[in-house]
């Protein structure tokens, strides 16, 4: 018999309490779990690069658009759980929490199935499409269809990541992620340069260390007592749930497709500049995603703490919970924006040690980058505060108009006039801003309606 509670000596009280102190408490977790990740990640380029040369780094490189392109859909149903399990806590609706649980593993293992066929079908047609150079396109196909093998613990470790966070457990995931991350450095190392495997070494070590953090996080919601206990055999779709999940989830995932669509376009882009661009653009990249995922960490607790604050009708600390997030991001994105770029060409040289002109090459996508990071955490709280009151639908219109769309047409004009790469690399701030802007204006609009609507 289960406890009628949700919280557990490891959950951060959401809807009670200090909110500052709180969202540090909640945020310095997810913070140091996406640093691990893209640590974990930098490695795998790191051995490719110093290990199998520069033409394997490429062909790594080329492949993350595409798998983020598809993953992303489904990733984004991470967003719709989130914030339908934590309003489900914050209304202490066990029924329902219990429901979304065993409906999100039920997701988890269905589309990560099916995302598995697609992409080992199609990984060799869509990078042809990318115009990925025939140099690297071999080894690009074996790294992207083995990665693909690994979606469904992918989408397990994400889902389960996403319940635990949403009772206020940052820890557990941050454990399970230490321990998978050296699993997956370790198999990189034994892989690439003892059995000199190549970019396939490489792929198997990540999906791996991915199966073993997706069973840590499924046992430890099998062994939960509370609202959010896993029973493997009650995993089924449950119709409620489901249609929250897919209402919020979906718009989200197609949001982050536009990312990764453009990113698509950018990449293509990048390839007619050559090998050496490509290397450069793949470290560049790498290295600007350890300041994203350090603001992901605000946006994270942006979803989370609006909607348990919703589901318990805290109308007010909605607002002073996004403001707080906003400003937290907008602060470590702009120091962060500084670091990436002042130290850049260190960063650079670990990847490609000595390769002056990819070191160049990669400076040109960081320094797009050093006044504009901090509207990158503005755009990622706003845009996960949307979401905690249920909006999901708003923020995907705003990002398919001022991210897809306003690089793609950046794409057709501005850089097909001015063919360079730092042209082409401009369009990242330029939207970041845009959509940054607009959707904070939009969250305050709903929130101040909210709160005059419920005094």
């Amino acid at each position: 018999m289960l406890k009628t509670r949700f919280k557990t000596k490891t959950d951060i009280d959401i809807t009670n309490g200090p909110l500052a102190s709180n969202i540090i408490s909640f945020v310095i977790p997810i913070m140091i779990t996406n640093i691990l990740q893209m640590l974990y990640n930098a490695a795998d380029m790191v051995v490719v690069g110093r290990y199998a040369g520069s033409i394997a780094l490429a062909a790594a490189g080329a492949s993350s658009p595409l798998i983020n392109l598809t993953l992303n859909l489904f990733i984004g149903f991470g967003a719709g759980i989130n914030s339908i399990v934590a309003r489900y806590i914050g209304a202490r609706d066990e029924e329902n929490t219990s429901h979304a649980v065993h409906t999100s593993y039920a997701l988890a293992i269905w589309c990560g199935i099916g995302l598995t066929i697609i992409g080992v079908i199609l990984s060799r047609p869509m990078l042809m499409l990318m115009g990925t150079p025939d140099s690297v396109i071999d080894y690009s196909t074996i790294y992207t269809k083995i990665i693909f093998l690994g979606t469904p613990a992918n989408l397990l470790y994400n889902f389960g990541a996403a319940i635990l966070r949403s009772m206020g457990d940052t820890k557990r995931p941050l454990y399970f992620l230490t321990l998978s991350g050296i699993i997956n450095v370790v198999l990189n190392l034994i892989f690439v340069v003892f059995f000199h495997m190549n970019v396939a070494g490489v792929a198997l070590a990540t999906i791996i260390s991915q199966y073993v953090s997706a069973a840590l996080i499924t046992i430890t919601l099998m062994r939960c007592d509370n609202a959010c206990h896993l029973n493997l055999k009650k995993i089924r779709f449950h119709s409620k749930p489901l249609m929250h999940i897919i209402k919020l989830g979906l718009p989200a995932g197609i949001q982050s497709c536009t990312f990764s669509v453009s990113n698509v376009l950018i990449q293509s882009s990048v390839n007619s500049f050559g090998a050496e661009a490509m290397s450069g653009f793949s470290a560049g990249a790498n290295i600007f995603n350890f300041p994203i995922v350090i603001m992901d960490a605000f946006a994270a607790a942006a979803i989370v703490f609006v909607a348990q604050n919703y589901g318990a009708k805290n109308y007010r600390r909605i607002i002073t919970s996004a403001n707080l997030c906003n400003g937290m991001a907008a602060l470590v994105g702009l120091i962060m924006g500084f670091i990436v770029t002042d130290f850049g060409p260190t960063f650079i040289n670990i990847y490609a040690p000595g390769e002056t002109q990819v070191i160049a090459e990669g400076m040109k996508y960081l320094l797009a980058f050093r006044y504009f990071t901090l509207f990158g955490g503005i755009n990622g709280v706003s845009t996960s505060a949307l979401r905690g009151l249920g909006r999901s639908f708003v923020p995907m219109l705003i990002s398919i108009a001022g991210i897809c769309g306003l690089r793609i047409v950046w794409i057709y004009t501005v850089f097909t006039k001015s063919h360079t790469l730092d042209t082409l690399f401009m369009s990242y701030p330029i939207s970041w801003i845009i959509t940054s802007v607009t959707c904070a204006i939009m969250f305050y609009v709903l929130s101040v309606k909210l709160v005059k609507k419920n005094v």
